[in-house]
């Protein structure tokens, strides 16, 4: 017997081209009705952080009714510029002239990011006393903080109480507005000697106690116009800066000078941000986790191609928070010296379940070392990162591993199968791609068993740009998968139909569905497939398709052929109505049971040489019949009834003395 799926009805979801409508289409079922959700654009959303935008991705959970009820960022970071800054300003007499202080103070201010998850600055201006000119979180923006500093006039007095200072500013300043887990940094200004130099140890002990990153610029305008040694002042500020001094101490000829080392203090302060501390490269401040997800038992396993120079990395969202697995845990199958090649690894997640239950991660690298790679893996709440297996691509530039398919080839919930797209794979010159098809061992194993392609289509196809298991189709209780070619037909696209049965996958596809069929407008039909819901209600599987800018639900029917069945009988030369005819005698037997579970609605007919005979619609039919070439209106005599809704027709042929019989949904 063979069955064929047919488009009986389908409908066409249009969107924005421009959003990518169509990316990805998933069905899905909540509060008793069924949905279609259709993706539109990648996981670009990015976060400001000093001069740089971070696109570490996001996901968002909502609930069956489509509510926001949580947002999940398992790559998102602070910023290297979440810091509260305390300037301890130096207002004393000796400060000559304020106006050079005070444009030192606005220049410094326009170089920060202050706003909120970034910077918050506070002023504290000391002498023989201290003043909080303003707290942390008086001010949200750079705009508000300059304004703030022009009307900050020089306190004076006879003291430069230094450790006074520091130590109002540690103890109160960070406590008016300080962040928990935000930098603490603190600049100190001043033209010199403290006058209460013995406590200075303790505030500095303190002050490192906090993990307070101390910078100090001494200004020598007094010691210069004097034409005193200022060796002693300039100890003293060395000790206040944190280590090392070149990068935490500064110091100018005078006041004016103030202005030359302003650009230079914004660079230590905070140097190029999302790079390592040795300035190696980016972690996981360009990730954008959530470009491939997959729910798994206890959490949702999140692809983030952009980590780590875009060697990517995979991530998981537990209840109990985020899962990052140190980029130490890919070193082996992902080396640093191929770290310039961009692997993204990430690329798609998914799993297999092993015969023992275990439930085992895949992830795509489609360029790792320009030909891909597959990793198997498990990963702990801990991060712990183990990679069990890695499967290898043939082709540069082939993007092996961009699509994963795990297939449960006869529903008892043990993958047999994992196939592996390779859409840019090159073959006779054209980019035809192919799938392979791995088998899961007991033991685990990955065993290359054979490939799927389409090699009757001289076209670019970019076949397995897109797959999809989906239940059986046919009665045979074996899954079925379905493959996109989004290329084909001059961009329009196709999908392709491939049976299961006992040992795998039949090699020759069984049906081809092209967007000509729907829409002489659509393009790129099956950059996206899913089908796991009866959406109808009719017993079978519906399919839906993504294509750019529109999303196509099919819902399908089934045609079963059975083969031809000879029957050799003998040949009775006769005449009827003064005709030489030829004549003969039959009993034909039919039996059918299906194996899928179909829904019982309307009749079944049987047809017998333009003769129908109409049925009620039961699960099984069974039933002989007697006839003779010129007796064609004999009743068909139904020993029980029609289940399938299906119409059966027997045909002969008198030339080849054959039957053929037509079972039809």
């Amino acid at each position: 017997f063979i069955t064929s799926v047919v488009t009986h009805k389908y409908k066409i979801i249009e969107g924005s081209k421009e959003a990518q409508f169509g990316y990805t289409v998933q069905q899905h079922e909540a509060g008793g009705r069924k949905w279609l959700l259709v993706g539109t654009c990648g996981p670009l959303w990015s976060y400001e952080c000093g001069s740089s935008y971070y696109s570490t991705g996001i996901c968002s959970r909502v609930n069956e009714s489509f509510k926001f009820s949580k947002t999940i960022s398992p790559a998102f970071q602070r910023c290297e510029t979440y810091m509260d800054i305390m300037i301890v300003l130096d207002g004393s007499n000796s400060i000559y002239p304020w106006y050079e202080v005070q444009d030192f103070l606005i220049n410094i201010l326009q170089k920060f990011y202050i706003g909120p998850g970034q910077i918050q600055v506070g002023v504290v201006q000391y002498g023989s006393r201290v003043v909080h000119e303003f707290t942390l979180n008086d001010f949200r923006s750079v705009e508000e903080v300059v304004e703030a500093a022009k009307t900050i006039d020089q306190r004076g007095g006879e003291e430069t109480r230094t450790a006074l200072g520091i130590n109002v500013a540690r103890t109160e300043g960070f406590k008016r507005g300080g962040r928990k887990g935000a930098k603490k940094v603190m600049l100190v200004i001043t033209d010199g000697e403290s006058h209460d130099s013995p406590d200075l140890q303790k505030a500095m002990e303190d002050s490192e106690a906090d993990n307070i990153t101390m910078y100090a610029i001494a200004v020598l305008g007094y010691y210069n116009r004097r034409g005193i040694n200022p060796e002693a002042f300039l100890k003293e500020i060395k000790y206040i800066a944190s280590d090392p001094d070149d990068k935490h101490f500064f110091n100018v000829t005078d006041e004016s000078a103030l202005k030359d080392i302003v650009d230079a203090l914004g660079e230590r302060i905070f140097s190029l941000e999302g790079v390592n501390p040795n300035g190696t490269g980016f972690g996981l401040q360009m990730s954008q986790a959530g470009f491939s997800s997959h729910i798994v038992e206890d959490g949702i396993l999140v692809g983030a191609v952009g980590a780590y120079d875009w060697n990517g990395a995979v991530l998981k969202e537990t209840r109990h928070g985020k899962v990052v697995p140190p980029k130490s845990s890919y070193l082996e199958e992902f080396p640093e010296e191929l770290k310039n090649h961009g692997a993204y690894l990430g690329y798609t997640v998914n799993s297999v379940v092993s015969a023992k239950g275990r439930q085992l991660y895949v992830a795509g690298a489609p360029r790792f070392n320009h030909t891909g790679k597959v990793i198997i893996f498990t990963l702990r709440n801990n991060g712990n990162l183990t990679i069990l297996h890695s499967l290898k691509g043939q082709q540069i530039g082939s993007y092996y591993g961009s699509e994963l398919a795990p297939l449960d080839i006869d529903g008892d919930g043990v993958t047999d199968f994992l196939l592996v797209a390779a859409p840019m794979f090159f073959s006779k010159g054209w980019e035809r791609g192919k799938v392979y098809i791995y088998r899961v061992t007991q033991q685990s194993h990955f065993l290359l068993e054979g490939t799927l392609e389409v090699s009757d289509q001289s076209q670019n196809s970019r076949f397995g740009g897109a797959m999809a298991p989906i239940p059986d189709m046919n009665g045979d209780s074996y899954s079925e998968v379905v493959v996109g070619a989004p290329l084909e037909d001059d961009h329009q696209g196709a999908i392709y139909l491939f049976y299961g049965q006992l040992n795998g996958i039949q090699h020759k596809y069984r049906q081809r569905i092209g967007a000509a069929g729907f829409s002489a407008g659509l393009q790129y039909f099956g950059r996206s497939v899913h089908g796991m819901m009866d959406v109808n209600e009719d017993g079978l599987v519906d399919l839906a398709v993504g294509a750019l800018g529109a999303a196509v639900l099919i819902w399908l029917v089934t045609h079963t052929h059975p083969n031809t069945l000879p029957y050799y009988c003998s040949l009775i030369d006769c005449r009827r109505g003064g005709k030489d005819v030829t004549c003969m005698s039959a009993i034909v037997c039919i039996s059918l049971d299906a194996r899928t579970q179909m829904q019982s609605h309307g009749v079944g007919v049987f047809g017998l040489f333009g003769h129908y005979y109409w049925i009620k619609s039961v699960w099984r039919v069974s039933a002989c019949m007697w006839f003779h070439v010129d007796l064609v209106t004999t009743p068909l005599k139904s020993k029980c009834h029609n289940k399938n809704n299906n119409a059966v027709w027997i045909l002969y042929s008198a030339a080849l003395f054959t039957f053929t019989l037509y079972v039809q949904k």
